[in-house]
């Protein structure tokens, strides 16, 4: 049989061991605010990997033998949305497109809808459009696709 100091003794030791635990796990060091509050300066840094991707709806992703192939097909005059995502690694972020001469390039998460002029061929115009996302560590990441566009 359990009793009540045995319960309230469990309750008492439940809540030290978790303040115990909260304050071993902060990092870093105290200063002083303002007010004459102590303010906690912390280290931890994100453990995720920077990651980013070029969001369209537009963008076909596909596998053939293995190779990854994201590409967009469209006929010219068409007008296409694009856009970045990030996660992880350290921001802020900044952000650079590539345009391969469809646009001048744009130092900008999204770039939005744009209307693509660029005279194309019989067969396609191909375009290497490429996203490089970095972090405020310098850590890079590039995401890239083939754009195609064709005579209308």
């Amino acid at each position: 049989m359990i009793t009540k100091e045995y319960c309230r003794f469990s309750r008492a030791f439940i809540i030290l061991a978790m303040i115990s635990m909260t304050i071993s796990s902060c990092s870093g060091s105290s200063s002083g605010g303002d007010d004459g509050s102590t303010v906690a300066e912390s280290n931890v840094e994100s453990t995720e990997p920077l990651e980013a991707w070029i969001v369209s709806d537009d963008l076909e992703r596909y596998t053939i033998s293995g190779n990854y192939y994201p590409h967009i097909s469209v006929n010219e005059g068409t007008w296409i949305n694009l856009q970045a995502e990030a996660y992880g690694g350290k921001p802020p972020y900044t952000f650079h497109w590539n345009m391969d001469g469809v646009l001048p390039d744009q130092d900008v998460e999204d770039i939005g809808e744009i209307k693509l002029d660029v005279a194309g061929s019989k067969y396609g115009s191909r375009f290497h459009i490429e996203l490089i996302v970095t972090d405020s560590d310098g850590e890079e990441v590039v995401d890239s696709f083939t754009l195609v566009i064709y005579d209308s």
